[in-house]
């Protein structure tokens, strides 16, 4: 068997086991959420800490020397993870290692029912997944020579055959790769630069506390975030609500919370009302969005 044939297998065999895995922990997050969805409702962002953590320990500890360097899904497919000397690795580097290609995941749109996130957090909610995230990808299907991707070349480990104790060390990485990964990675990080500040320059966010605290005394919600876009044209004002419980017809309640709205507040041109109940640990996520926009003239 030649060498391309032996990198193609050993990719094959590293996707159905990362598929194994992504299932076990899929399966470890929908038993949680039949016994901690309120919670996990109410945790909001935070919750995808929860599954993060989850994630981490999971692959951490069985890639490490603890569990022979293997997860569930590594010993269905006979692979396991190593060190340059073709020994088992610590759990601390194995818990480095496992952060590095998890974050990224975890972080993927992470702000996208917030209004007024300040400008560097949104450039990073983009480069993690798509720089960190995209170089991943990249070498984990390209660098056929030493088989590394990212957290791999970071804390030097190999993924090898379960009966190998060598290492691909006495191979390197093809020169190509850290220059495309490079530019690839400084593009993206001018381009979002750009985008994110574009999009700040040419509006302006303002954040209502007092209608927040109006809106929040029908105890119909956990939370709600009320902010006013300012852009050249118009002000758009944007109401992000969590409701406590799933509301069965959302058409009709947003009537009714956008004439209270219009009451308490009516210095805009249009008014979006974005419904977001449930909850999204990472691992499993459930619930329901909805989406009414209204004209000032709606209300005239």
């Amino acid at each position: 068997m030649n060498t391309n044939s032996k990198a193609i297998i050993l990719l094959l065999r590293r996707i159905i086991a990362f598929v194994i895995d992504a299932a076990i922990l899929f399966s470890i997050g929908y038993v949680l959420s039949l016994f901690l969805s309120d919670i996990f409702s109410e945790l909001k962002l935070w919750g995808r800490l929860i599954g993060l953590i989850i994630a981490v320990l999971y692959f951490g500890i069985f890639n490490s020397n603890i569990l022979y360097g293997h997860t569930i899904g590594k010993l269905i497919v006979r692979i396991k993870v190593v060190d340059s000397e073709g020994k088992y690795i610590s759990i601390i580097k194995s818990i480095l290692r496992s952060l590095i290609y998890i974050i990224p995941y975890f972080v993927l749109f992470i702000f996208s029912q917030s209004s007024n996130v300040p400008y560097l957090l949104r450039v990073l909610e983009n480069l993690i997944p798509f720089g960190i995230g995209g170089i991943i990808i990249y070498l984990f299907i390209f660098n056929w020579k030493t088989h590394q991707s990212l957290h791999d070349i970071i804390v030097n480990t190999y993924v090898v055959d379960l009966n190998n104790n060598v290492s691909n060390e006495s191979k390197s990485i093809s020169l190509f790769h850290y220059i495309f990964c490079s530019i690839y990675f400084v593009i993206l990080l001018i381009l979002f630069s750009l985008i994110e500040f574009n999009s700040a320059s040419n509006s302006v966010l303002k954040e209502l506390p007092l209608l927040e605290k109006e809106i929040l005394k029908s105890n119909e919600f956990h939370d709600v975030r009320a902010t006013l876009l300012q852009t050249d044209n118009e002000k758009i004002l944007i109401i992000h609500t969590f409701p406590n419980n799933k509301i069965d017809n959302y058409k009709d309640h947003s009537k009714l919370l956008s004439l209270r709205i219009y009451k308490l507040f009516n210095e805009f041109d249009t008014m979006r009302i974005n419904y977001n109940y449930g909850f999204n640990i990472g691992l499993y996520w459930s619930g329901s969005q909805y989406h009414m926009i209204y004209k000032i003239s709606d209300f005239k």
